[in-house]
């Protein structure tokens, strides 16, 4: 996990990215070489031998390791103990959200597990789009026997045809298709970019009133897909938040999973996602 106490230790890299190691090895490596012609000499002159030599050899070996592992032992132990405020105040403002975000999406998840264990007689809350083409796409067969399914819903998105089911549809396939290699669908899905699905996602996002939503549906799916990844969508962990602290005022007791069944492959991820199947 990108919070995780390694790696801050190593994302500021006070090491081999800034050349220091390698500066280090130079160093050793000139010493080596000057004192070298020193030792051959001494052992030269005194008779000792080829035996001498490797256990010098070994007897130096052993002492650079030890000295090694004592200094970054000792360099570990600083870090812990004053390296956490390194960065800027912008890099512990993402941190923070971050670690607020998962905080809360566990909490979320929790909420709709338990909500699940009650949800006899739920009565779901969407419904399909009218068109044809979409419910074919993802209700007809498997949508990955579909490789056009994002330009199905872009199409029908780009026409106008807005509702929440389409609008939820779209996000959640820009953000997965965000994953694979975009170079594999150019010629499939209208030369995409990066920047066009992160456009499919944010663009139903907006539709469905984002973080001020008060669609618990999509305050729970957007906030995961952005604090997962983040870099699909073109938001922040501070939108996830929002989304999350939305959520808990609006859907406390969390969303049964029986809201997520026969959504196609959006209502099977997320299904995954609260943990009552493995897909």
């Amino acid at each position: 996990m990108k919070s995780s106490i390694f790696f801050h230790i190593f994302k500021n890299n006070m090491g081999f990215k800034h050349y220091n190691g390698l500066k280090i090895v130079a160093v050793v490596g000139v010493i080596v070489a000057i004192a070298t012609p020193t030792i051959a000499k001494y052992v030269k002159q005194h008779g000792l031998g080829l035996l001498f030599l490797l256990k010098l050899s070994a007897v130096l070996l052993v002492t650079v390791l030890v000295i090694a592992l004592v200094f970054f032992l000792l360099f570990i132990l600083f870090r812990l103990l004053f390296g956490g405020n390194t960065g800027t105040k912008e890099e512990h403002a993402e941190r923070e959200h971050e670690e607020r975000c998962i905080a809360l999406g566990e909490r979320a998840f929790d909420a709709c597990r338990r909500a699940s264990r009650d949800e006899a007689g739920y009565q779901k809350t969407w419904k399909k789009p009218k068109n044809t083409e979409v419910q074919q796409a993802i209700w007809g067969s498997h949508s990955v026997e579909i490789p056009n399914l994002f330009e199905i819903l872009l199409t029908a998105w780009e026409k106008g045809e807005r509702d929440t089911e389409l609008a939820l549809q779209l996000m959640y396939v820009s953000w997965d298709l965000g994953e694979q290699c975009y170079d594999h669908y150019t010629s499939q899905l209208r030369k995409l970019d990066e920047q066009t699905l992160i456009q499919g996602f944010q663009q139903p996002y907006e539709y469905l009133g984002g973080h001020r939503s008060e669609n618990c549906t999509l305050l729970l799916t957007a906030s995961h897909m952005i604090s997962l990844f983040y870099y699909r969508t073109g938001l922040t962990f501070n939108d996830a938040e929002m989304c999350l602290k939305r959520f808990f005022n609006i859907c406390p007791e969390g969303i049964p999973v029986a809201e997520f069944e026969g959504r196609g492959e959006f209502g099977d991820y997320f299904i995954h996602i609260i943990g009552h199947r493995s897909l």
